[in-house]
């Protein structure tokens, strides 16, 4: 996407007219997301299109019956959008230290070469090495895919979210701290209240990326391998690599990981440490600095049932 206001105006333009129909149908597709989501995130990023604006050009199009929910749902993520940079801007720290300073404790050592293969997209999970190249190339991919891409990093290579922070910042082309590093850290499970969610590659791939199109985009090399293979390739047979001429391990790399087992190991560890007293006594600051006072009452609730939350 290029800059500037006249650009911005004229995907702000498209999206409140046409565009917003597939908002929710959309929204968590990797490849039909490009087109039913807003994209305006980099012309606020970039002080080209202010929230008022964008707020005050949904309102006027909510009339239309066939606009009302998704933009409604659109404004929510505004106002999301705006709780996020308060986080960051009443506690600016937390850009370079974990939200809940009890998990600076907690030493992720994942490998190094694991984390390489991550920024090249080359850890034989199509769907996150799919949407690395895409990130790399255009700037862009949607929410779920942000997330997928946080969760596999933290928990499935065990690393430090901050190594995360750092690439990520050089190629999303909508970089904007405030919601960056809240974010991260939420996805890393290092706030100490937050539900934990992990997105399964895999998982991920069939239920959003039914037909492959999104991974043969951005990974030619997996172009001719078909539906189901095109989500485990390295399931397949030696009759079906030379078949669908992909050889796993010399076009395509085998998975860098046994992502059930590194998973369920990682967040044996990562639950052991939350419930420890360093993060628990910690969670009141948090609560009072981050959270609305419904919220927080709650979290404690479920503190007191002893859930994982």
């Amino acid at each position: 996407q290029k800059g500037g206001s006249t650009l911005g105006w004229k995907y702000l333009t498209t999206f409140v007219k046409r565009r917003a129909v597939n908002y929710n149908k959309f929204i968590s597709k990797p490849e039909a997301s490009r087109k039913s989501c807003s994209r305006l995130s980099p012309y606020l990023a970039y002080g080209n299109l202010s929230l008022k604006q964008i707020f005050q050009a949904t309102e006027d199009f909510k009339d239309n019956n066939r606009f009302i929910n998704p933009l409604q749902n659109f404004q929510s993520r505004l106002w999301w959008r705006s709780h996020y940079i308060q986080k960051l801007e009443t506690e600016y720290q937390i850009a370079n230290r974990c939200i809940n300073i009890g998990f600076e404790l907690q030493i992720r050592n994942g490998q190094e070469t694991h984390e390489l293969a991550f920024y090249e997209g080359a850890t034989g999970f199509p769907m996150v090495d799919a949407s690395i190249v895409c990130l790399k190339k255009t700037g862009f991919i949607n929410f779920r895919m942000r997330a997928m891409l946080a969760t596999f990093f933290c928990f499935s290579l065990w690393l430090d979210w901050r190594k995360l922070a750092t690439f990520l910042s050089k190629v999303f082309l909508d970089y904007e701290p405030g919601i960056h590093f809240p974010q991260l850290q939420m996805h890393a499970g290092t706030t100490g209240y937050h539900t934990l969610r992990i997105y399964n590659p895999t998982a991920q791939s069939i239920k959003h990326d039914p037909d492959g199109y999104f991974v043969k985009k951005w990974i030619p090399k997996l172009k001719n391998v078909p539906t189901p293979l095109i989500y485990e390739p390295w399931k397949m047979t030696a009759i079906e690599e030379g078949f669908y001429r992909c050889k796993i391990g010399r076009d395509y790399p085998y998975p860098i990981i046994n992502f059930d087992e590194a998973t369920r190991k990682h967040k044996h560890i990562y639950w052991q440490f939350r419930n420890t007293k360093q993060v628990l006594n910690n969670l009141p600051k948090v609560w009072e600095k981050h959270c609305l006072p419904e919220n927080i009452t709650y979290y404690k609730k479920l503190m007191s049932k002893k859930i994982e939350i």
